[in-house]
């Protein structure tokens, strides 16, 4: 079931995406070699435990489990620009403002581990001069500019010579980014951390186990119980977890693809973090119309498919997000589009003679049984390769209805009776707002004749839109 999922996956990344893949503890060991498979080894970003049940699963043998694992690959590591994580309110309490903007303290100048010692790097170990008034200086023949000048050496309490982080160019470009602190172990530097180049509050990298209180699975199953009025989902993923995912691989018009998508927890997630930057991200959730068992809670209130209860609670999540932040109505963009997977609307042609007579009879209507111009739009859309998110806009000539798409880049006309009216409306739209390369199509059985449908087709060839780009179905 996985594989050919995956392969798609890879497809449909963006060269600098990257995929996040929940998983349990059986299957996380058979999952990674899949995924070393299709993507390649050398594309982990890493496989990371999530805990989210600090009880742990007491029903679990040997150990209870407190935790599941995300996977994560890029489709090209090289490509790949991975995130931070947005900081706390308490975490903000360590950060401090100079004229250069927010920092924090963070690591010691001289350097520790492996690689410290003077005898590894000697081009690192080199003196720090400090004057009177604690400003900082180094020289290309280590000589201090006065006697009065304090000398620095990286050398650590036990009396060992190692070396500095910086080389002396680092050092000069960066020096306003260092603290003088006076210590019983002597005169020592340490570093600024700033906020990530280009982020506006600080950030953090995200650690190799993922831990937030808000993760707990137990608490996502209430929060999900209180939206929808009852216990109706097992198991939802928490809205915080999906929500730090998202701020590792994302930029604020990024779209975000869930193709297991649930109860729709990612919907919710991409909402939230819009809120939290003044995003513009867009989802795209899918989900098989798996059905609700009978004798369930969400059965007895009325849902019969997954897709049905997301729907709700994907509505009522945007409802709820702008009563708690009414500040973001008419900002924050909490609709979306419900797609089902269909048959095509439009009758195929059966040539089989004992059908043949049946399909001339049923001509006069080309739509299938129950299909929509709604259904038949979307369609036509589809197959002219535009976007199903891009703007419509309906308008009625006379018995015609006129569907303007992304702009007027396309025009569709149903009805039962179109005229040459419709054609002018459309000429109307082309040179008032100065379009171009614009496609028409229209309902080959809305036209009472054939000499009915010629005058609509010459008015728009008139007009600039050529011949092949006026199609009928």
């Amino acid at each position: 079931m996985m594989y050919p999922r995956l392969k798609l996956a890879r497809n449909l990344l963006s060269d600098d995406g990257v995929i996040f893949i929940s998983i349990g503890t059986v299957e996380q060991e058979n999952l990674s070699r899949l995924f070393d498979e299709i993507f390649g080894e050398n594309n982990r970003v890493g496989i990371v435990p999530v805990i989210m049940n600090l009880k742990g699963n007491q029903d679990a043998y040997g150990f209870a489990d407190t935790h599941e694992y995300v996977l994560i690959y890029g489709k090209s590591k090289d490509n790949l620009d991975f995130g931070r994580l947005p900081i706390d309110d308490e975490e903000m309490n360590d950060w401090l403002e100079d004229e250069y903007g927010l920092y924090k303290v963070a690591d010691n100048l001289r350097a520790t581990g492996v690689n410290a010692p003077r005898s590894k790097r000697p081009n690192l170990w080199y003196p720090i001069f400090v004057t009177s008034n604690d400003e900082l200086y180094v020289n290309e023949d280590n000589e201090p500019l006065s006697s009065d000048d304090e000398i620095v050496m990286p050398i650590n309490p036990e009396g060992e010579e190692l070396s500095w982080y910086w080389g002396k160019a680092t050092f000069n470009e960066s020096k306003h980014n260092l603290i003088v602190k006076r210590t019983s172990n002597g005169t020592q530097f340490y570093r600024k951390q700033r906020p990530a180049l280009g982020a506006d509050n600080p950030t953090k990298k995200a650690k190799s186990v993922l831990f937030k209180p808000e993760y707990s699975s137990s608490t996502a199953t209430t929060k999900l119980k209180d939206l929808l009025g009852g216990k109706l989902f097992d198991l939802p993923k928490p809205v915080p977890f999906i929500e730090d995912l998202i701020s590792l691989r994302t930029n604020k018009d990024s779209i975000v693809l869930d193709f297991f998508s649930g109860s729709g927890t990612t919907a919710e997630a991409v909402f939230r973090k819009n809120i939290s930057d003044d995003g513009n991200r867009n989802f795209i959730l899918v989900q098989l119309p798996e059905q609700i068992p009978d004798g369930s809670n969400a059965k007895r209130a009325g849902y019969n498919v997954i897709p049905e209860l997301a729907r709700e609670r994907i509505g009522k999540a945007g409802e709820q997000i702008l009563k708690e932040r009414p500040c973001e109505v008419g900002k924050l963009d909490i609709g979306f589009k419900d797609f089902e997977l269909e048959k095509s609307n439009l009758k195929k042609w059966n040539t089989e003679p004992e059908d043949l007579v049946t399909m001339l009879g049923s001509i006069q209507d080309n739509l299938e049984p129950g299909s929509t111009e709604d259904d038949l739009v979307y369609e036509i859309m589809l197959k002219q390769g535009l976007e199903l998110t891009l703007p419509i806009e309906k308008f009625i000539v006379g018995d015609a209805n006129i569907y303007k798409i992304a702009f007027g880049s396309l025009f569709i006309v149903l009805g039962k009776n179109i005229t040459s009216d419709a054609a002018k409306k459309i000429v109307e739209f082309i040179k008032d707002e100065e379009l171009e390369n614009v496609a028409v199509v229209l309902q080959d059985t809305g036209f009472a004749n054939d000499s009915e449908k010629l005058n609509p087709i010459e008015i728009l060839n008139a007009s600039g839109v050529d011949y092949n780009d006026i199609l009928s179905i």
